[in-house]
């Protein structure tokens, strides 16, 4: 039996991260902090911390990573670039272990639903469709929500649940393609370099 497996921990699940556009960042990172303490998702929500996040994926601890709904909150401000030591781009850290996530299917939490939506609803119109959203990201919690969309109603705030497409929306979408293909064709260098 391997030990990795008895322990719960990938021992290699850095360098998978590593592998994946943007994410060999990981294996430079001193976990010193910078990124956290200049973090402005951090500065509002106490759960979120960036160094944490890496170092956990450093240790080996896939599962918890890969389950943690912390992954999906990183706002890409890019405010840790700024000050880190080392140059790394740890937003560009975390989007690697986002798709590592997606990739083993693991959709069950509401940021990466919310993730999921998010880009939906913008090459359905190109707008980002703010009623249905939080439909969509939180499910049966969203009775939470009611008592806000009451005051939101009787002050004329609610987004329209049927936004009409921008002029661009074909520009959007065919972006969306060359994204897509590009992503596939960095895959396959990926894996042909692996192979070698």
């Amino acid at each position: 039996m391997d030990p990795n497996d008895e322990k719960g921990l990938d021992y290699h699940f850095y360098k998978e991260i590593a592998k994946h556009p943007k994410g060999e960042g990981i294996t430079k990172c001193l976990s010193c902090g910078t990124c956290s303490s200049t973090c402005q998702v951090l500065a509002v929500n106490n759960n979120y911390n960036p160094r944490k996040i890496i170092q956990k994926a450093v240790l080996g601890l896939r599962e918890e990573v890969l389950n943690s709904e912390m992954i999906w909150i990183c706002a890409r401000c890019n405010s840790c670039i700024e000050k880190c030591p080392k140059g790394i781009r740890p937003g560009d850290i975390i989007t690697a272990i986002r798709n590592v996530a997606l990739e083993e299917g693991k959709t069950s939490n509401k940021g990466v639903r919310h993730s999921i939506y998010f880009k939906k609803s913008i090459l359905q119109t190109g707008k980002v469709n703010e009623a249905i959203l939080p439909l969509y990201t939180l499910r049966f919690k969203i009775f939470s929500q009611v008592p806000q969309a009451i005051k939101m109603f009787f002050k004329g705030k609610l987004p329209p649940i049927f936004p009409k497409k921008i002029k661009g929306i074909k520009d959007i979408r065919k972006l969306n393609q060359l994204i897509q293909n590009r992503k596939l064709k960095q895959a396959k260098d990926l894996n042909k370099r692996g192979q070698s």
